[in-house]
């Protein structure tokens, strides 16, 4: 018996990606400029706070490509 192949699309890293920071980047230029500068600063922080604080078996190396906790959420 054949099994069946089913061409499939992934968007999982630059698409999503790029939809997310654009939606954050529109809120951000609504915001004055003490708002702006205190949203990029908490993103940045965020962003660096997830990769090294949440750690899965096999995704330990927080700013390793393919071993880091980005990746376990594409995987998801």
């Amino acid at each position: 018996m054949l099994s069946q192949r089913r061409i499939g699309i992934e968007l999982w890293d630059v698409l999503t990606q790029l939809s997310f920071t654009t939606l954050v980047a529109f809120f951000n230029f609504q915001m004055v400029d003490v708002g702006t500068t205190w949203c990029q600063f908490r993103i940045v922080v965020a962003h660096g706070d997830t990769l090294s604080l949440h750690q899965r078996a096999q995704f330990d190396q927080p700013f390793t490509d393919q071993h880091n906790f980005g990746n376990y959420v594409d995987l998801l």
